[in-house]
């Protein structure tokens, strides 16, 4: 049995190799197949490719044309001016040292036709049928007359005198008819701009062809060839702005929408008409965008409504792109104090780094005044402590503060971190402006702070060229109490220096029993000795401080000093 069931076993294993055997066949022919059809796709692209071409170039004046579609191939080359004839089947004139050739193969037939004039105006032409020579007559006239249609249309040869023409027949829509016949976007777009070139056209006719060309060039490029110079003819009243904007708006990259809108911008507008061609503008991409306002801010002699415009249309661009935009106006100087405050606004919901950024360049380089200091201080409110406090110790190095203005940040300053606190108000102690007000309310600042950066503010306090009454003294005892012998001792030592009155003199000595260690008590008192002199209530003060000390090497000390 035990055979039976290695052998059963046994079996099993090799059904499942054969099974995941035969898997990994089919998943192989599965991926096989899908890599046949993407390869015959692919051949079949690359030779569709290859049966159809299309080539122009220009060169010192030589226009070169080559189509190719299958087994039919179209070659044009002309230099000079050449006109065609009414109906578009004869050449009418070719410039001095101009020609004109035109060859068609087709299914291995060739024709070929180079014509040239004359010194006196004459065109003579070289008709040939294969390879061989033939007379340029009856037939080959009929030929040149067939081909010179679809060769007009195809390369674009004559469009401006063909566009005066049709204009002159039928005004608009007869070139907008002949365009109609025309495949090439290309071509189409030579004969949109000839048109727009027209001297004298009509509201009507400006409608006419801002809804035309979106509707029938599929290239943004070439319908940013036909808009580009011409934004200023469109941009004159509601009317042919409201279907500029419209065509402008149905394309589809923002790049060829921003060229437009720059080439535009360089008009002379108005600001009604900068402020379409902004919202026009608002859809885009903030990288275009911002491009676009670049291009109006750099140009000097753009006034302060525009720049009110500026400010208002980066409201909704990301922070960085906004930031740059403000930054550069403010580098310009195109932005007056009048406005700061609407920079400050636009500023206000970005992202602490870049408010930070806004705030140091106006700190750094304009005077600012009391009315800008109540928005930044209200901005710095939301922000971190790092950057709050960047913001307010330049504020306090350079701009110039009324009383009015310490008070709004001492406000500011009172939910900050111990180490941020201590910063700013180091940086506001070294104006010579505050009163004992402000000392005051600096030194309750410090009630609920560390031992550390409350004794480090205190002596800031008292070391600052800010005069210090009792009642600050008293305010500085006050919220010392609670600190540790190390910190209370050490910050009452430096007081000493400071010359203070006899009133807190005597106020410290009664606070010396607060102290609890014998050895802090004693060199308190042997600081306190000199200060002491002939007055008998300051003696008797200290005489009952140092009773308050338990150890007799202390005591002695301290004893020692007063003799």
């Amino acid at each position: 049995m035990y055979k039976v069931g290695l052998v059963a076993h046994h079996d099993r294993q090799q059904n499942i190799r054969i099974m995941k055997t035969h898997k990994m066949k089919k998943g192989s022919i599965i991926i096989g197949v899908a890599i046949a059809v993407l390869a015959m796709f692919t051949m079949v692209h690359e030779a569709d490719a290859q049966r159809n071409s299309t080539n122009i170039s220009v060169k010192d004046g030589r226009y070169t044309f080559s189509t190719k579609r299958g087994s039919n191939r179209l070659d044009v080359e002309y230099d000079g001016r050449v006109e065609f004839g009414e109906d578009d089947k004869t050449i009418k004139s070719i410039s001095r040292g101009g020609y004109f050739r035109v060859r068609s193969t087709s299914f291995g037939n060739r024709r070929e036709i180079l014509a040239e004039a004359d010194s006196d105006g004459t065109i003579n032409y070289e008709y040939y049928e294969g390879r061989r020579r033939a007379d340029f007559d009856e037939d080959g006239k009929k030929w040149l007359a067939d081909i010179l249609p679809d060769v007009i249309r195809t390369t674009g040869i004559g469009a401006e005198e063909r566009t005066e023409r049709f204009y002159k027949k039928g005004g608009v829509d007869g070139v907008l008819e002949e365009v109609d016949a025309i495949r090439s976007d290309y071509v189409s777009h030579i004969y949109l701009q000839v048109l727009l070139s027209m001297e004298n056209l009509k509201d009507d006719d400006l409608v006419k062809i801002a809804r035309y060309v979106p509707r029938e060039l599929d290239s943004d490029h070439y319908i940013t060839e036909v808009f580009k110079d011409y934004g200023d003819l469109f941009l004159k009243n509601e009317k042919t702005t409201e279907a500029f904007l419209s065509a402008i708006g149905r394309m589809d990259s923002d790049h060829y929408v921003s060229i437009i809108l720059k080439r535009t911008l360089k008009e002379d507008l108005s600001d009604a008409m900068v402020g379409k061609v902004l919202d026009a503008a608002g859809g885009m991409s903030d990288h275009y965008k911002s491009s676009i306002m670049t291009d109006l801010i750099n140009r000097r002699d753009i006034d302060e409504s525009k720049v009110k415009q500026v400010i208002d249309y980066t409201d909704d661009m990301s922070d960085h792109y906004k930031s740059g935009i403000l930054n550069k106006m403010l580098k310009n100087d195109q932005i007056s104090s009048k406005y700061f405050n609407d920079v400050l606004r636009s500023a206000d919901d970005m992202s602490d780094h870049y408010r930070n950024g806004i705030l140091n360049y106006l700190l750094d380089n304009e005077d600012l005044g009391s009315q800008h200091f109540d928005l930044i201080l209200e901005m710095v409110e939301d922000m971190s402590d790092h950057y709050s406090s960047s913001t307010l110790n330049k504020l306090m190095k350079k701009q110039t503060l009324k009383t009015t203005d310490y008070d709004k940040v001492l406000k500011s300053i009172s939910g900050l971190s111990d180490h941020y606190t201590t910063g700013i108000v180091k940086s506001m102690l070294s104006r010579e402006q505050l009163t004992g007000q402000h000392m005051d309310e600096i030194i309750e600042l410090t009630r609920s702070m560390s031992d550390h950066y409350k004794s480090a503010i205190i002596k800031e306090v008292m070391s600052s060229k800010n005069e210090l009454k009792d009642t600050n003294y008293q305010r500085i005892l006050e919220v010392s109490d609670d600190l540790s012998d190390h910190y209370k001792v050490n910050l009452l030592k430096e007081m000493m220096k400071t010359k203070p009155t006899k009133a807190t003199l005597l106020k410290v000595l009664e606070g010396i029993e607060d102290v609890d260690s014998d050895y802090y008590r004693s060199n308190l008192l042997v600081e306190l000795c000199d200060e002491v002199g002939e007055d008998a209530e300051l003696e008797k003060a200290f005489r009952k401080a140092m009773n308050t000390i338990k150890s007799d090497t202390y005591y002695g000390k301290v004893s020692r000093c007063l003799r």
